[in-house]
């Protein structure tokens, strides 16, 4: 059963990703350089992943459920992993 699934998401993802090729984030973590500061982008499936993300209206990172195919860099798997990156001394990095 997961070897199923794991084939379906490879297959819709790949799918997904080459017919959407025009969609753009407004900022890329790369252009930004920091990818707390990036919008949450939960994704397209139906298959869930706890994750974690920066929330920048609360300068705290949160909780999400992420379905393993969208592309957005404010995405950790971890909230020791997204505090590191977006955090710095009891505040957020900003630009």
């Amino acid at each position: 059963m997961k070897a199923v699934l794991a084939f379906f998401l490879v297959v819709f993802c790949g799918f997904y990703l080459g017919t959407v090729g025009s969609y753009q984030q407004a900022v890329s973590g790369q252009q930004l350089g920091l990818k707390g500061q990036q919008q949450l982008d939960y994704g397209q499936q139906q298959v869930l992943d706890l994750r974690y993300y920066f929330d920048t209206k609360e300068k705290k990172c949160k909780m999400f459920y992420y379905d393993g195919c969208s592309r957005g860099a404010n995405n950790f798997m971890t909230k020791e992993a997204c505090r590191n990156a977006c955090m710095r001394r009891g505040s957020y990095y900003s630009t």
